[in-house]
């Protein structure tokens, strides 16, 4: 050359669509990190949701009572003896509150359950019939008696938990027993990372604000 140049001033500079044109993406797949798959089914237990069950829950008709005392009461002298009775009722009813544990189980196998314990009792539940309208008064019967031993079943803590002990809970606090119901029904359908438990803040709450003893806010 005549004039000196460098290599730099001779190569032309590519525009962007130009280098696309011309490189190759080499950037390897994602690939999440491998595992052990029968080392992680050994760490795999079944989902459990836990429910209080309350069996004073007698204490609130005179809870019903006192609250209506105190709102009529002209004396203060008479308000804070109330208020300090409702505290010591208040209290007791949530000392009988127990944890019950109930435990999930898949469909295949309630549904085999259900069928066996049908066999068992030598009853017809009408299991294949998807309407509730289309059940006899029997079926319905032998099907509350069924899911009475499914529940005994499921439920971990107390462990020594009986169809009979159930049974008896159910007579004198039924709602209790429905809790329960519902705490079975969500721990064998709920997907486990959906449920509400793991997303509660437990920021401070503001000054001021006080919760009843057992309450908590959902």
């Amino acid at each position: 050359m005549s004039d000196e140049k460098s290599l730099a001033d001779e190569v032309s500079v590519p525009d962007e669509k130009s280098l696309a044109d011309l490189s190759v993406d080499v950037t390897p797949d994602l690939d999440p990190d491998d595992f052990d798959f029968e080392a992680f089914l050994d760490g795999v237990r079944p989902a459990r949701r836990a429910v209080k069950v309350y069996a004073r829950a007698d204490l609130l008709a005179d809870l019903d009572e006192l609250e209506d005392e105190i709102t009529r009461a002209t004396k203060s002298q008479d308000r804070n003896r109330l208020v300090k009775r409702f505290e010591q009722v208040r209290d007791e009813f949530y000392a009988s509150g127990r944890y019950f544990v109930v435990e999930a189980r898949s469909g295949e196998w309630v549904e085999e359950f259900q069928k066996q314990a049908e066999k068992r009792l030598g009853v017809d539940a009408g299991l294949d019939v998807e309407s509730a309208d289309d059940l006899t008064a029997e079926q319905i019967k032998a099907r509350q008696e069924i899911g009475m031993l499914l529940l005994a079943e499921q439920v971990v803590v107390p462990s020594n938990a009986t169809v009979a002990g159930l049974k008896r809970l159910a007579e004198r606090v039924p709602g209790e027993v429905s809790k329960l119901i519902v705490a079975q029904t969500m721990v064998n359908r709920q997907v486990a990372e959906t449920a509400k438990v793991l997303t509660r803040d437990f920021s401070p709450a503001p000054s001021g604000q006080r919760k009843a003893p057992g309450s908590t806010k959902r």
